[in-house]
């Protein structure tokens, strides 16, 4: 997996990632085919350095990928 921006991250890369964690959310624990296709989110922001390597990443529901943007500090006051 090459250190890119998202939307050049391949289809091939995110399912790669998707079975090394089995298809189940890193936050909550549901299977992808409960909540449908997992996403990628870094866990340190890209506006302040963040890569997406495999040591910044976490594969989770699109839930969980709200909730963990919408308590990061700076978002919401």
């Amino acid at each position: 997996m090459k250190n890119t921006e998202l939307n050049k991250l391949s289809e091939r890369d995110k399912q790669v990632l998707r079975k090394l964690v089995k298809w189940k959310c890193e936050v909550c624990g549901k299977y992808e085919d409960e909540v449908g296709i997992l996403e990628v989110h870094r866990i340190k922001r890209g506006n302040i350095g963040g890569e997406y390597t495999l040591r910044n990443i976490k594969m989770v529901c699109m839930e969980c990928h709200r909730l963990l943007h919408y308590n990061e500090p700076g978002i919401n006051g």
